[in-house]
C-alpha cells in the first residue's frame, strides 16, 4: 500500500484537506477537497462563539456543546470518507498534519466571550479540535504544526532542499489545475513534512 499524509487547514465551519504521497523531487498530489464541519440546521453553528457571545452564560455553554456535537459528527464523517476513498485506491493514510495558530491556551469562556479577538481565536481552536477528535476516533495519528513555523519545520525535515520542495509544491497547481490557493499549498507542505519526518508524532506527544 502506498503511504500518504493529510494536511488540514481549518476556517469557520469548513476546511481544506490535501492528501500527499511521494518524496522531495517526486511529490504526488492524491486528493484535495473542502470539508464542511458546521451544520446549517444548527443556528449560529458557523461562528459558534460569536453567536454564544449574545447569549446568557447557561445558554452560551449549551449552544457551544450543541455545536461541538454536530461539528464533531461532520468532521468524523468527512475524514472517515477521505480515508475510505484512499483505501479504495490502495493508499494508506498514515496520519494528519493540522495547521495550528499560536498555540497559546485560551482563558475561561466568560473572558473569551468579552473579547472579539479571543472569540476569533476560540473559533479557530474549536474547529481544529473537532478535526483532532476525528483523527483520534478513527485511530489515525495526528500532529499539530504551527503555521508560522512551517518553513522551519520544512527546513528540519528537508534540510537544504526546503526551497526546491516549496517550489515543487507550488507547481502542482499548474500540473493539476485549480484550485491551488494558499490553503492547498500550506496543507501540501504540512503533509510532506509529516511524510518526511514521521517522528513528529512521537516527539509532539512526548511534550
Amino acid at each position: 500500500m502506498k503511504a500518504a499524509a493529510v494536511g488540514v487547514r481549518m476556517h469557520s465551519g469548513w476546511g481544506v484537506t490535501v492528501t500527499m504521497s511521494g518524496r522531495h523531487g517526486a511529490v504526488e498530489l492524491l486528493d484535495r477537497r473542502e470539508i464542511v464541519v458546521a451544520d446549517d440546521a444548527v443556528e449560529g453553528s458557523k461562528q459558534p462563539y460569536h453567536f454564544a457571545a449574545e447569549l446568557n452564560r447557561e445558554d452560551a455553554h449549551a449552544h457551544l456543546a450543541k455545536c461541538a456535537k454536530s461539528s464533531s459528527r461532520l468532521a468524523l464523517n468527512a475524514f472517515k470518507q477521505l480515508i475510505e476513498d484512499m483505501r479504495s485506491r490502495d493508499i494508506s493514510v498514515v496520519g494528519g498534519a493540522i495547521l495550528e495558530a499560536s498555540g497559546r491556551p485560551l482563558p475561561a469562556l466568560d473572558v473569551v466571550l468579552k473579547s472579539h479577538s479571543l472569540i476569533h481565536a476560540a473559533e479557530g481552536e474549536f474547529y481544529r479540535m473537532v478535526v483532532r477528535e476525528a483523527f483520534a476516533r478513527l485511530g489515525s495519528p495526528w500532529v499539530g504544526l504551527r503555521e508560522r513555523e512551517l518553513k522551519a519545520e520544512a527546513a528540519r525535515a528537508f534540510v537544504a532542499a526546503t526551497s526546491s520542495l516549496l517550489q515543487e509544491l507550488g507547481q502542482l497547481g499548474k500540473i493539476h489545475g485549480p484550485p491551488w490557493k494558499q490553503d492547498h499549498k500550506t496543507c501540501a507542505a504540512a503533509a510532506m513534512i509529516l511524510l518526511a519526518a514521521p517522528s513528529l508524532f512521537s516527539e509532539r506527544r512526548a511534550k
